[in-house]
């Protein structure tokens, strides 16, 4: 098992950004890219279940979508950044959060 690979699965707590920039370079050299995709108000089985519709209808009234993102949304997210289209995108966080900024 690659180094950085061992240590990132061995949990790092504080270093945990080192260990994605080791990550990063040892498997940038094989063609590998590193990349994460933070979502924000998707809507959900769970969302729907532990949150009240008030609540999900005031979210919804702030966004800047007007609606809580769908999970295609993400999924199309985690397909774009396993496409080819994206073979030069690495060590980026995309934010699936129809324009909301996470706090």
């Amino acid at each position: 098992m690659a180094p950085a690979l061992r240590r990132a699965r061995e949990g790092l707590g504080a270093q945990g950004a080192r260990v994605r920039e080791d990550v990063l370079c040892e498997f940038a050299r094989h063609g590998i890219t590193t990349n994460s995709v933070a979502p924000n108000f998707i809507d959900r089985p769970m969302l729907r279940q532990n949150t009240s519709s008030e609540y999900i209808e005031k979210r919804s009234k702030i966004s800047v979508m007007g609606h809580p993102g769908q999970p295609e949304d993400v999924a199309t997210a985690i397909s774009y950044l396993r496409s080819i289209e994206a073979k030069h995108i690495n060590g980026h966080t995309l934010s699936v959060n129809g324009g909301n900024y996470m706090n």
